[in-house]
């Protein structure tokens, strides 16, 4: 049986045509969600909520509030995290663009950085004391 949900370009297809799109079609991601999947992605790479937060300067509360949606996250604070637990500058754009952040900019000189770091396997704080030689802000 053929999937019938869009995927994501066939939905942008769909909206430079102006064509009528069948809401019933789009398998649409709440954040809570996305939350959960990025629990489960922590969970995953090892490690804990408060070993997590500390390397990202996080309160363990704060995170726990925003993973069960009380609360939100910087753009920062995410990226933070995404490093930490290991995802790729790929999964990396499309996670900020679910979280409604924007994506990492190659264009913007600390959004470079950050993307070659990551490119190169940098860690968290070999991206921050990159960024804070060139005079940018870390990302904590």
């Amino acid at each position: 049986m053929k999937n019938e949900n869009l995927d994501t370009d066939e939905i942008l297809k769909l909206i430079e045509n102006d064509l009528d799109t069948d809401d019933a079609k789009i398998d649409f991601i709440s954040q809570e969600n996305l939350r959960h999947l990025l629990s489960n992605a922590i969970n995953n790479a090892g490690y804990s909520m408060n070993k997590l937060a500390y390397e990202c300067s996080i309160s363990q509360s704060h995170l726990s509030d925003f993973l069960s949606n009380k609360k939100n996250l910087n753009r920062n604070k995410l990226i933070s995290i995404f490093i930490v637990i290991g995802y790729d500058i790929d999964n990396i754009q499309k996670s900020l663009i679910c979280f409604g952040m924007s994506p990492l900019y190659p264009r913007n000189m600390r959004d470079f950085i950050i993307m070659k770091s990551i490119k190169n396997g940098f860690s968290l704080d070999d991206i921050n004391t990159t960024l804070k030689k060139e005079g940018l802000e870390p990302l904590c």
